[in-house]
């Protein structure tokens, strides 16, 4: 029996908390190792070298990217030139940051208990207008955050944003695991 790994690259920790909480559980059913690599900060020198080894190891990735610009498509040729390792079809763009698909998740019930109302659509949801939306009643975005996964519905997530609708079709995250 094959030994099977996943390593889901994120741009930073507020994404590496989202696969943690949503994704990798998933995950974890299908692959016998599941990693997350941070890799923002990381210089491209390095970000090859460790796409070229997971390549070399007959590995899996997915590479997720936030769309930073209005055309989904110039983002993700961005990323393309930028890593010559990458796969094109293992590369999944997140319109428009994780936040949104923080926001996505929320179910209704929860949004009125909190008094919040996240948008019907997340797509051009940002970073500074997810923590508008963030309640006085929690002590900082990340205890926020974490409540939010712990109540994510990933049907309301699918409904309110395209790029996580598209992710989890993509990888049939609805197929038992969530």
């Amino acid at each position: 029996m094959k030994y099977s790994r996943l390593f889901l690259w994120v741009e930073g920790p507020d994404d590496k908390r989202f696969m943690e909480g949503v994704v990798v559980p998933h995950f974890e059913e299908k692959y016998d190792f599941v990693k997350i690599i941070e890799y923002a900060q990381e210089k491209i020198e390095w970000q090859e070298n460790f796409l070229r080894s997971i390549v070399g190891m007959k590995g899996d990735y997915i590479f997720f990217h936030d769309n930073d610009t209005a055309c989904f498509v110039t983002d993700k040729e961005k990323v393309l030139n930028r890593h010559a390792q990458l796969d094109n079809e293992k590369v999944l763009v997140v319109v428009k940051e994780i936040e949104s698909w923080y926001l996505a998740g929320i179910p209704q019930e929860f949004a009125d208990e909190l008094g919040v109302s996240p948008p019907a659509q997340t797509d051009t949801v940002t970073k500074e207008q997810f923590d508008e939306l963030i309640p006085k009643a929690f002590n900082s975005r990340i205890d926020f955050m974490q409540e939010v996964l712990k109540r994510f519905d990933v049907s309301s997530a699918q409904k309110r944003n395209t790029s996580f609708e598209y992710f989890v079709n993509k990888h049939s995250m609805l197929a038992g695991a969530l």
